[in-house]
């Protein structure tokens, strides 16, 4: 009996780790809705939530740590939520205003079956493996077809790569240092309660997706440069003090984090690296799936794969692993 209640203690517990995974080789046979501007307008008006808190404090005397932590706040537990939402009880999220799960006559997301994904058989030898009890589903956002549990990694851990950074900054750590552990704090779990350790997998897409929340945090209220273009800060102060959206870097709201959605949130396009007990059960099952993953992503051949851009975000380094990876332009291209 024992036994049992801490199975379930440590079942329970593992929705909380956010260690979701999900699947972009198994695909539907249909189109998806593009939600990123909805996306970006549900961000908007969350921020400018916390704006009219801010700017109806009297002093408003905020430091940059202070200001992005009372954003944060106004989705950071909605995010956890939609991730649960998704990912353990099956629901739609409901961040979007779509209550049918419909957009355009195009559905929102897409959950292959349990038994029906690269995971399925792969787990069995695991206590936990959240193949079989907290499988998220994909959507897309701006082009890109990625899983729901990124949305959580972007928008909570990218928040906690920046309170690493802000806590290295101020311990004298320069920008380059401070980002490092930050980057470096994301491996540590990804290594641990938010991958390996929980599913066997270490996922380069949840790295990627860490790390570009960490950008959008940054970007809050500094310039940014990713690929040789800058991008001034969302937020900026008016010379009475109060802190309003930037027009010069959100001049449609529909395009705020596009940005920060990238091919690297895709785990096709960006492989996981899988430990050695799942990884031939996961490869048959991907050679399985070439002909239905070169029809759905309009591949014809290796060359419209770039697996080198996956290396880094944008150029900088968040934590990429690129040894026994499952790729597909090996698996169904060679």
């Amino acid at each position: 009996m024992k036994c049992l209640l801490l199975i379930l203690f440590l079942l329970l517990n593992s929705f909380q780790l956010l260690a979701y995974e999900s699947d972009q080789h198994t695909v539907p046979d249909y189109e998806l809705a593009d939600v990123g501007e909805d996306m970006s307008k549900f961000i908007h008006n969350r921020i400018l939530r916390a704006l009219g808190k801010i700017n109806a404090t009297p002093d408003k005397d905020f430091t940059e740590a202070q200001i992005v932590e009372l954003i944060h706040k106004e989705f950071g537990g909605t995010m956890t939520w939609q991730d649960q939402l998704d990912g353990v009880f099956g629901r739609r999220l409901t961040i979007f205003p779509y209550p049918d799960n419909y957009k355009d006559g195009l559905p929102i997301n897409y959950l292959p079956p349990k038994l029906g994904n690269i995971y399925s058989f792969s787990g069995f030898h695991r206590v936990l493996s959240s193949s079989y009890f907290v499988f998220c589903s994909s959507l897309k956002m701006y082009g890109i077809y990625f899983g729901v549990d990124k949305l959580g990694h972007m928008f909570n851990q990218g928040y906690q790569y920046f309170e690493v950074y802000q806590r290295a900054r101020a311990g004298g750590a320069r920008k380059k240092e401070a980002t490092q552990a930050a980057v470096d704090w994301g491996i540590g779990t990804e290594d641990g309660i938010f991958g390996r350790i929980v599913t066997g997998v270490y996922s380069n897409g949840d790295l990627a997706a860490n790390y570009a929340g960490f950008m959008f945090y940054q970007n809050l209220l500094n310039t940014i440069s990713l690929k040789g273009k800058e991008f001034p800060p969302i937020l900026v102060f008016e010379s009475d003090g109060y802190l309003k959206v930037n027009f010069e870097r959100v001049e449609k709201i529909s395009d705020l984090l596009k940005p920060f959605f990238t091919s690297h949130l895709n785990e096709v396009m960006n492989p996981s690296r899988f430990e050695f007990a799942q990884r031939g059960i996961i490869k048959k099952a991907i050679k399985n799936r070439c002909q239905n993953i070169k029809k759905f992503y309009q591949w014809d051949s290796a060359a419209d794969l770039n697996f080198e851009e996956m290396t880094s975000w944008m150029g900088l380094p968040y934590g990429h692993r690129g040894d026994n990876l499952l790729k597909v332009e090996e698996l169904c291209f060679n």
